[in-house]
């Protein structure tokens, strides 16, 4: 069975939309015809709201989200810690603009499971407004709980 990508999905949705059906209908349709894991209701209700289809906004491409975290790269995080050891997780999240609480906490997750190989995570120590705890404090409190 065919397994439409999102472009190929968005397209459809779009054909189905010109062809005056409803969100549900374009999203039964398109179960029926390709499988059940290629797009959802909700979605379908998405792209045919009053925001997009029926404002003619016909766009079918990805659009850049507010607040939509960006990947951090594991490798450079690692090279920014060795080079500054007492960095915060604060100027961390500055250097690569991304969310302190969950995305530096998560690579550095990461990290601490490498660290096995290569200790580098035991300087760093953050600033007071986390609680003076230390990264590897953080870290440690979670594989004990």
């Amino acid at each position: 069975m065919y397994t439409p990508n999102k472009g190929h999905s968005r397209h459809i949705l779009l054909f189905e939309f010109h062809k005056g059906n409803r969100a549900s209908s374009a999203a039964k349709t398109l179960k029926d015809t390709c499988g059940n894991d290629v797009v959802d209701k909700e979605t379908c209700r998405r792209w045919f709201s009053p925001s997009r289809f029926k404002k003619d906004d016909f766009r079918l491409k990805d659009e850049p989200r507010v607040g939509c975290s960006k990947k951090l790269n594991s490798e450079q995080l690692q090279v920014d810690i060795d080079e500054n050891p007492t960095c915060t997780t604060r100027e961390l999240s500055k250097t690569f603009n991304v969310s302190r609480h969950m995305t530096i906490y998560g690579e550095m997750t990461l990290l601490r499971s490498r660290e096995l190989q290569t200790p580098f995570l035991d300087p760093i120590i953050t600033d007071s407004d986390e609680k003076g705890l230390s990264a590897t404090t953080m870290l440690s409190a979670k594989d004990s709980g």
